[in-house]
């Protein structure tokens, strides 16, 4: 229990209340006191008609009718207002918690992207899942849920302080003749409704406990169903030519099984509690009636004292009872901060910077290296490699021996290194096995990841170069250029791509394992002829003319 508050309190400190002390807090505190002011009206109001509701009955009970129309034209003003004000505080609350959810998200964002922390946390841990519902759901439901129930709470202690002392002072003349005797029990439906909450609140507690671990559950798996959905439409090429449309159909219809079966579950918690809301509320209002009744029938006090009451008890039990309506809005919140929590501590242990490979003006030393498994069983013991500026040398080696893995390391992202991670922070650039087109134009994917782009005539000299003139035309065009390009073409971008960025030292995974001989000898040709002063150190299992090849370790 200690370390969950710990945990709580971590999250709420580092990634959620930083933005009440940020930049914008002028903007987040004048939102949350024009919410609080807002509240005071609404419960200003509610007490309005509260007493309207005692000269209506009044009325009604008088047969006065001119007191009865008077009392229906101050009625659509009053809703007026309760309707304006009500429309405010919505609208408010979410554009705060929107602006609230902006800047956490940006935070965390930044957080995931920072040390590569996208990379190394689904590498390092099978716990984490479905990373971009902690930042684009979960971030959401904590703030909405945070500021909704924060002036919830605030409006219901108002409220219960102010109906509370009038519903005790009515209660002074409440006076029970019990034989020969009279009873008085000052604030009589104070006590009753406090007890009648408390009464509730416990049973919400019993009956919908296990909610809150069954929504967490419920939202991964709803993720995971959403997963395979959108990864079946990111390969559709390759599922479609091999007709795995029926294997796909069946892994589907088993995630949504998953699914299901915990969606049943959570389904029956919230028909429990659903009903127990529903009477506790609807037995709420009759309550004071049947506490008090007998003396409108003694002619003790007037129906419109009778329906105060009645009013005033449900806006007494109603602001004790929070808990209760909003229940399964707040195990909703925890079950999102729950995933928070666990999603920021696993960025948090991810912190370790990698030891830098140090490269003089011509060289650049990477020792040898024990590449092992998340396990820490040892994979391969890699060459050492001196590369110079100038040199071209290649590395082959079997599949699965850990040539991929071995780059990956050198990059700072494979932390699995006896000797410790390693990282080059010199001028330098990795391809790695499998081309990435981000999503955008085409201009943009050959400039990734710089922002910074080179002229038109450069751009098409190498397009033509390249063999990819026919693309010029879509250079300013948005595509999901993954799936529009074959392999082919994505790994001819990836040179353009080297010969824009112009690094000091390159290091290229299966470069032209998708490309015909002639195309390949071209583009290397291209490639070695425009970086004449780069280390060029490839991977691949072919034997390239001109490139030196890296001697193995003895038994590789």
């Amino acid at each position: 229990m200690k370390s969950q508050f710990k945990n709580i309190h971590g999250i709420l400190k580092n990634y959620i209340f930083p933005w009440w002390l940020s930049k914008e807090k002028k903007i987040a505190w004048s939102g949350l006191i024009a919410l609080l002011v807002l509240s005071l009206i609404s419960v200003y109001i509610a007490v309005v008609f509260n007493n309207w509701t005692r000269d209506f009955y009044n009325a009604i009970e008088k047969k006065d009718l001119m007191l009865f129309l008077h009392q229906v034209f101050i009625f659509i003003p009053l809703v007026g207002i309760l309707l304006f004000d009500f429309s405010c505080r919505a609208y408010l609350t979410a554009w705060l918690s929107f602006r609230w959810r902006r800047w956490s998200t940006e935070k965390l964002q930044d957080l995931w992207l920072s040390h590569k922390n996208f990379y190394k946390i689904p590498l390092q841990s099978k716990e984490i899942d479905n990373p971009d519902q902690r930042i684009s759901q979960d971030v959401n439901q904590v703030c909405f849920t945070t500021i909704e129930i924060l002036i919830s709470f605030f409006r219901d202690g108002i409220n219960f302080i102010t109906f509370a002392i009038i519903l005790w002072n009515l209660s002074r003349a409440f006076v029970f003749n019990i034989g020969s005797h009279q009873l008085h029990l000052p604030g009589l439906l104070v006590w009753a409704s406090i007890a009648y909450s408390l009464m509730g609140t416990g049973v919400t507690f019993k009956i919908g406990g296990p909610i809150i671990d069954l929504d967490r559950i419920q939202e991964k798996r709803e993720a995971n169903f959403r997963y395979r959905l959108m990864r079946t439409f990111e390969r559709r090429e390759e599922i479609a030519t091999l007709g795995g449309e029926r294997v796909e159909h069946q892994g589907l219809l088993e995630s949504f099984a998953d699914l299901t079966k915990n969606y049943y579950q959570v389904l029956e918690r919230q028909i429990y509690i659903n009903l127990f809301e529903n009477f506790y509320r609807n037995a709420g209002m009759f309550v004071p009636l049947f506490l008090v009744g007998p003396l409108y029938f003694k002619s003790v006090i007037t129906m419109g004292v009778l329906m105060q009451s009645q009013g005033m008890f449900v806006q007494v039990n109603g602001s004790l009872s929070s808990i209760i309506w909003r229940f399964q809005s707040i195990a909703s919140g925890m079950a999102s901060l729950q995933r928070l929590m666990h999603f920021s501590s696993m960025m948090e242990e991810q912190d370790d910077e990698a030891n830098f490979l140090i490269a003089t003006e011509e060289q650049l030393h990477i020792p040898s290296l024990t590449i092992q498994t998340p396990q820490k069983e040892k994979i391969w013991i890699s060459p050492e490699v001196i590369l110079k500026k100038g040199d071209r040398k290649i590395l082959m080696a079997p599949s699965g021996t850990g040539k991929t893995s071995f780059l990956r390391a050198i990059a700072g992202i494979y932390p699995y290194v006896e000797e410790g991670a390693l990282a080059i922070k010199e001028n330098f650039m990795i391809i790695p096995q499998r081309p990435y087109m981000p999503f955008g134009t085409l201009r943009q994917s050959l400039h990734y990841p710089s922002i910074e782009w080179s002229h038109d005539d450069q751009i098409m000299h190498l397009m033509k170069e390249a063999g990819l003139q026919h693309l010029i035309k879509l250079l300013d065009q948005v595509y999901d250029y993954q799936n529009r390009l074959s392999l082919g073409e994505q790994q001819r971008m990836n040179f353009i791509r080297v010969l824009l960025h112009q690094p000091t030292w390159l290091f290229m995974d299966e470069p032209i394992a998708h490309l015909p001989k002639k195309c390949a000898e071209s583009l290397l040709a291209l490639l070695t002829n425009n970086l004449p002063q780069s280390g060029i150190f490839i991977v691949s299992h072919q034997e390239i003319d001109g490139f030196e090849k890296v001697v193995l370790k003895p038994g590789v």
